[in-house]
């Protein structure tokens, strides 16, 4: 199991306690006291060890048995120097010297290797980026086993476990742009170098000259790549870089800038590029450089935008005509010669690709002048050392960022369907359209395509129909591209989404049997042999909070005003759902930790009921298995348990387990989830005002932080819930550390000068 770390900081809040009155507590398992302040404390990923800094003196404790293993002496700790300590591999660590980076053992502080730094450790730059621009934050940046850290006069790579510098250079970083894209990260401080390192290979694998070959500031995503082979964008080419090499190998002879779309291919383990042109389609192969085939658009009469690859050999391709019809035709990856073409659907709207910036971008067949901006992928700055970028998994299966990236299209389809979901995220970031096709399944020779958004028919030939029915599922003959037969099913074509995009809106989750396509008021289990299940819902809002290939958790406020939060298990090609929370406030139930839930919990009037897991909505032949009533939570003092948004806050009704947390603006309470019974509660410091996410939820535990007060509370079963921390100080001078696979929290208060360790006995 992969060691994980959570870091609550002290800006943290919305929180918990318990009874009243109990005094500040010491570590169950050590307590440490220190005659300065205490703070920036570390916790490597396996618990072992914790680094924190003390006066001007940093030390390294053994974590469980509070030993106090080795300290190290400083002339001044300035306030950003934790920011470079990281835990490179078990047993070591790198810290920060005056002038130096020095890798140490853990075990008794020998120091192991050191390699300068520019300038002194507090030349680091912390700068943000200047308004209205699209500039990244200058901070130090792990990637995979590389740290990089910007000074005010240049910037270093350091190869962490190599305990080595593998790029020093004279920039000003105050211009940093990074993107990433598997183990590869860019960074541009727009200087005469923009260097591409590999956090997984630990190595820089490329310099780009920008003074020969400046790179697209059109463009949305500059590089993409696959294994060995990296593409990089310039204004006028695409260069093919070997990473093992380091070096560049070739040209694809054409402009990014200047296509209607591209597409990064994966077939047979190889990487290959679709572009369309304004007067043809070409297709590259990405190794030799070499143009394969082209073929002129009036085979193709549009801009082609998602493939698929058969096992037949035959791609795939979906493109958009001038006139927002969708069209499926079935293509030799090899020749360019077109097997058949079918038009499928007209579109309610315009298609942009999106791929290229629209205050640069060239005339589009949309017939919408402004994209949508979708969701833009979050950029984490500091990469946890457990979780690399990208790995290959068994059977030489992509792994991203941990999570399997599996296809159940058609194994042939594996590496591009990867290679395909970082496309539409990265590279086409304002895709727009409102209505699109997805490919579920290929089973000999059928074809299997579902159809989402505001559709109308059209693969009858003639004038397309003028209602909105072109959604479900359609069976294609493969041979022919013929439609076999088609199951309606209603997902989008009465909608209350503002700023309809399909991109954007148009959910789905991979499953072991097919796809889950979540609608506006419905949802459907699409599988790659041609079967459909659909769910409906009293709403015209679906909103998807949390997935899993087995799991879909939904939220939706109901015709009434109600809210509901529904579990839905697609581990089977049938969808069976359960009701988790039912509600006349808007209270959040659900967290990716707390999908472990027992009952279907309600609130209404202020009174909680609690019955044995549900499949509908609860009638009054339902009888509850206990009952809270409004004088109950009164007495708790929680108050309300609204919620101003469903997203980001993380007050109101949690579930967990054996344990209902009920978590209100005033306060707190827990509850035995089977009874009813054994309820503990507390209320807020008056001075609470802020509803911030600072509850985590451990197996057997529950650790908060809020304004004054931060804890530790064992949760061993339904009745037997215990404070085991709780030390008051202000949220600004203290932070906890928490090691969750041993269920360890560490509590470091800077004005007490303590550190006190506990652990659910």
């Amino acid at each position: 199991m992969r060691n994980t770390i959570m870091i609550v900081v002290a800006m943290l809040a919305t929180s918990l306690s318990i009874t009243a009155g109990t005094p500040d507590t010491k570590g169950n398992l050590w307590s440490a006291s220190f005659k300065d302040d205490v703070q920036n404390g570390s916790l490597s990923k396996d618990g072992a060890h914790l680094l924190v800094y003390h006066g001007d003196t940093l030390l390294c404790i053994d974590v469980p048995t509070g030993k106090r293993l080795w300290t190290r002496p400083y002339k001044d700790v300035t306030n950003t120097q934790h920011l470079l300590t990281q835990f490179s591999k078990p047993g070591e660590a790198v810290i920060a010297g005056t002038n130096s980076l020095i890798w140490v053992d853990l075990a008794n502080g020998k120091e192991l290797a050191s390699v300068p730094v520019i300038g002194e450790v507090d030349d680091m730059t912390m700068a943000l980026p200047p308004a209205n621009t699209e500039y990244d934050t200058i901070q130090p940046v792990v990637f995979g086993d590389l740290m990089v850290v910007w000074y005010s006069d240049g910037t270093q790579v350091i190869d962490l476990p190599g305990r080595k510098v593998l790029y020093q250079s004279k920039d000003d970083p105050s211009k940093l742009k990074m993107e990433k894209w598997f183990s590869t990260m860019m960074i541009d401080t727009e200087s005469d170098t923009t260097i591409f390192i590999d956090g997984t290979r630990r190595a820089v694998v490329y310099k780009h000259d920008n003074d020969a070959f400046p790179l697209s500031t059109d463009l949305y995503q500059r590089f993409f790549e696959h294994k060995d082979l990296l593409v990089v964008l310039t204004e006028t080419n695409m260069i093919v870089v070997d990473k093992n090499k380091a070096a560049k190998i070739g040209t694809l002879l054409v402009s990014p800038e200047k296509t209607e779309n591209f597409i990064p291919i994966v077939l047979d383990d190889k990487l290959y590029v679709l572009a369309t042109l304004e007067e043809s389609h070409q297709f590259f192969d990405v190794a030799s450089q070499k143009m394969l085939w082209s073929i002129p658009r009036k085979d193709l009469d549009g801009i082609m935008d998602q493939t698929t690859m058969m096992s037949s050999g035959d791609m795939l391709v979906q493109w958009f005509d001038e006139k927002d019809f969708l069209w499926i035709s079935k293509v030799s990856p090899m020749t360019g010669k077109v097997a058949w073409s079918t038009r499928l659907v007209e579109q309610e709207g315009g298609y942009e690709a999106g791929h290229i910036k629209a205050s640069t971008a060239l005339a589009s067949i949309a017939s919408y002048a402004a994209a949508t901006m979708l969701n833009n992928m979050t950029r984490n700055s500091n990469s946890s050392f457990s979780r690399k970028p990208f790995n290959v998994g068994p059977g030489g299966i992509l792994t991203y960022n941990g999570r399997a990236m599996s296809s159940t299209i058609d194994k042939a389809n594996l590496g591009n369907e990867t290679m395909a979901g970082l496309t539409n995220r990265k590279i086409n970031r304002k895709r727009k359209t409102n209505a699109l096709l997805k490919v579920v399944g290929v089973d000999g020779d059928r074809i299997h395509i579902l159809v989402m958004g505001e559709a109308h028919q059209a693969w009858k030939g003639g004038e397309p129909s003028s209602a909105l029915d072109g959604e479900g599922l359609l069976t294609l003959d493969a041979g022919t591209g013929k439609v076999v037969t088609f199951s309606p099913q209603p997902l989008f074509a009465k909608h209350d989404k503002k700023d309809f995009n399909l991109y954007l809106h148009g959910e789905t989750v991979e499953t072991s049997n097919g796809l889950v396509a979540i609608g506006a008021s419905s949802m459907c289990h699409a599988t790659n042999k041609g079967a459909i299940t659909s769910l409906d819902f009293d709403t015209d809002d679906l909103t998807v909070l949390d997935s899993r290939p087995t799991y879909v958790v939904v939220y939706c406020e109901d015709k009434k005003g109600d809210h509901q939060l529904w579990y839905v298990d697609c581990s089977t090609p049938a969808l069976k759902r359960t009701l988790m929370m039912y509600s006349d406030d808007l209270c959040e139930g659900v967290t990716k930790d707390t999908t472990d839930f027992r009952k279907t919990i309600t609130l209404f009037k202020g009174t909680v009921k609690a019955y044995q897991p549900l499949t509908v909505l609860p009638t009054a032949s339902d009888t509850p298995v206990w009952t809270m009533s409004e004088a109950d939570i009164d007495k708790m003092g929680v108050g309300s348990f609204d919620a101003d948004s469903i997203f980001g806050t993380r007050h109101g009704v949690r579930l967990h387990g054996e344990h209902v947390f009920f978590i209100g603006d005033d306060g707190f309470a827990i509850v035995d989830q089977a009874t009813g019974a054994c309820r503990q509660h507390r209320e807020w410091d008056a001075s609470f005002k802020f509803k911030r996410d600072g509850v985590v939820l451990l197996k057997n535990a529950a650790v908060y932080q809020f304004d004054d007060e931060s804890g530790m509370i064992g949760l061993k079963s339904g009745c037997d819930v215990s404070i085991v921390a709780q030390e008051k100080f202000n949220h600004m001078k203290g932070s906890i550390l928490i090691h969750q696979d041993s269920g360890t929290c560490v509590i470091v208060n800077t004005n007490e000068g303590t550190v006190n360790a506990y652990r659910v006995p």
